[in-house]
């Protein structure tokens, strides 16, 4: 792979603080905040920070811990990967997920805080952003992964790291559209980035400045990243001595930082509703957005049975609920109810929006629906509860791709005798 600059300063920035990673997903960002060997548990397995439940993407991360990744780790070890948010589709977690465990065998992981990047004075940690999925040989595969997308929910998150001087790594799949890859080399050199193109696990490790081939992991030396003379060696394709025009940007944006902050806060306020709503519903156009969505309950036997299917991530039992115009749907809040799932039976995508009364009800972490998600058809997205809501009503919003939005009640109560 070719490099565009031979002076890159690139691996005496990545010695002077630890890694944080971040996956880019079409919902939001989601952080990597821990990750810790569990050698009395069976399976690897993924959670919320703070909660003990397994997500459902534990089942692809224990075989993706136990097949591929041997390759790093043999025998294979069982892990705890806590996130700062859900994943509950595709596999572009993949990429992040190998380069956190390869960061992790060099003592070079740090699971900092987002919100450290705004500190003055705090040194923070360095920036890997990373998407895309793998195959057995722990090659990235090229795919469609909605780059266009992830580039424009992650530029808050660089333009806080560029204002604050820390160094930010890209790393995509090689084969990606020619639209795509010129607008992260656009964003690398706009905010003083690293941008890698990965064909083979090799080139990521060389990129990462890790060797595996010594008998022990240590750190390997800066000149592994700089002095390879392999036309193919994975040199970041734009570096930061590329950008090094666009310094004064980062003056701009450390100027700018207070209006854009009090410009998220307006934003957050409007974006979460709250279940007191005086919304008045369109009983006409809720009557045919409701065409395009089903709400089904996730029922088991108990709620200790509940909490079983929900740890081990299996299957629930489902029951639709009817739409009852205009308002939108009522739920029996009793002992078989496990929470329910938004499933999008229409043709085109939408946002989804719940309303937070309804957090104090729910497991922690399991909240994308809250910060509003686009759901993609024929895809569903669950929401668990961890205690039963009762005489509740809770505020469900859809936004189609045609910006118009309809609103839902979602009505709690208790079970009538005999129900």
């Amino acid at each position: 792979m070719a490099k565009q600059n031979t002076d890159t300063p690139t691996a005496d920035k990545v010695a002077e603080h630890k890694t944080c990673v971040v996956v880019p997903t079409t919902g939001g960002m989601v952080w990597v905040r821990g990750l810790k060997k569990r050698p009395r548990l069976k399976s690897s397995y993924c959670v919320m920070e703070g909660d003990f439940r397994p997500l459902k993407l534990s089942k692809d991360y224990h075989h993706f811990v136990a097949g591929p990744l041997t390759q790093v780790q043999n025998p294979p070890q069982i892990y705890e990967l806590a996130l700062s948010d859900n994943i509950d589709s595709g596999r572009s977690w993949e990429f992040p997920t190998l380069i956190t465990h390869l960061l992790e065998t060099q003592g070079q992981l740090s699971f900092a805080d987002p919100s450290t990047l705004e500190k003055d004075g705090d040194p923070g940690c360095n920036l890997i952003w990373a998407t895309g999925s793998l195959d057995q040989d722990l090659a990235p595969v090229a795919a469609d992964y909605k780059l266009l997308r992830k580039l424009e929910l992650s530029r808050p998150v660089f333009e806080k790291c560029a204002a604050q001087g820390h160094h930010i790594r890209i790393f995509l799949c090689a084969g990606q559209p020619a639209e795509e890859r010129a607008a992260y080399k656009e964003v690398a050199k706009e905010f003083g980035a690293d941008y890698y193109e990965i064909t083979t696990f090799k080139d990521l490790t060389t990129a990462l400045g890790i060797d595996l081939s010594a008998e022990s992991t240590t750190k390997s030396t800066t000149a592994e990243l700089t002095n390879s003379n392999d036309s193919t060696s994975t040199q970041p394709i734009v570096s930061t001595e590329d950008s090094s025009k666009n310094k004064i940007h980062k003056g701009l944006l450390a100027g700018t930082m207070a209006a854009l902050g009090a410009l998220l806060l307006w934003a957050g306020l409007s974006f979460f509703g709250s279940g007191s709503s005086t919304y008045q519903a369109d009983p006409e156009a809720n009557a045919q957005t409701a065409q395009t969505f089903t709400l089904e309950e996730l029922i088991a036997k108990d709620q200790s049975d509940c909490r079983k299917r929900i740890m081990m991530a299996d299957r629930f039992d489902t029951r639709a609920l009817p739409f009852k115009p205009p308002k939108g749907f009522q739920i029996n809040s009793r002992k078989e109810l496990c929470g329910f799932r938004v499933r999008n039976i229409g043709t085109k995508a939408f946002r989804l929006q719940l309303s937070e009364v309804l957090k104090d009800y729910s497991i922690r972490g399991n909240n994308s629906l809250y910060r509003g998600r686009e759901l993609r058809a024929g895809k569903a997205s669950d929401l668990y509860l961890s205690r039963l809501p009762v005489n509740l009503r809770a505020q469900l919003t859809l936004t189609l791709e045609e910006a118009r939005k309809s609103r839902f009640f979602i009505e709690f109560s208790r079970p009538t005798p005999g129900g």
